[in-house]
């Protein structure tokens, strides 16, 4: 990754980590980019730290926040793009987007 695009991850990633977040918050955070790690370095496949609800996307943004995050494969991660994934911390999604039947049905 070429260090331009590192820096612009890093300050999406800034803006969209809410003031408010405890120093807990923001460990668990932390702790979520080690998990990665560690699992790549055991498994020899590459893991990621995923946006549950993309940071950015046309329907909805997410926030840079513990429960918005999840341990994947890079492949996982890939395949998912940009889109909101089927699952519990994502379910609010149908009682917000009138005519959605699964979460996967976001655009793009």
């Amino acid at each position: 990754v070429s260090q331009s695009r590192y820096e612009a991850r890093r300050r999406k990633h800034r803006q969209a980590t809410p003031k408010w977040l405890t120093r807990q918050q923001k460990q668990q955070i932390r702790e979520l980019y080690k998990i990665a790690i560690t699992m790549t370095k055991l498994t020899g496949e590459r893991y990621v730290v995923d946006h549950i609800v993309p940071l950015r996307s046309d329907i909805v943004c997410g926030l840079h926040v513990p429960w918005n995050l999840r341990v994947i494969t890079q492949v996982e991660n890939l395949q998912k793009s940009n889109k909101l994934v089927d699952t519990p911390s994502a379910t609010w999604y149908k009682l917000i987007i009138p005519g959605s039947t699964r979460v996967s049905d976001s655009p793009g």
